[in-house]
């Protein structure tokens, strides 16, 4: 899946500096992140893309170093986020959840 990766990191903060904390899965591997991303006309009329990494609440290993943490696709999960004929909204933030601590 094109957009996956295997690590993210966030910035703890000791004392006065910010050290860089990585994570990711325990068993290794790829993973992927809710996004959005979207093309647009700007008011000069031009064409712009954007995107967003869609963040949640921190799990419990994440919340000692931040309050919030990237969204984490579930494998299964992957076509009906990327489905871009699914608008349930409700469909939709069943998968905006942290991933579990373990």
């Amino acid at each position: 899946m094109s957009g996956s990766v295997q690590r993210l990191y966030e910035w703890k903060k000791v004392g006065a500096q910010k050290r860089p904390m990585r994570f990711g899965l325990r068993e290794g591997g790829l993973f992927a992140l809710a996004g959005l991303w979207d093309h647009w006309r700007s008011q000069t009329g031009s064409i712009l893309e954007s995107c967003a990494i869609l963040t949640t609440a921190a799990n419990e290993r994440v919340a000692l170093v931040h309050d919030r943490m990237p969204v984490i696709l579930d494998p299964a999960d992957y076509d009906r986020w990327l489905d871009p004929a699914n608008d349930d909204i409700d469909d939709l933030q069943t998968m905006m959840k942290p991933l579990a601590s373990g």
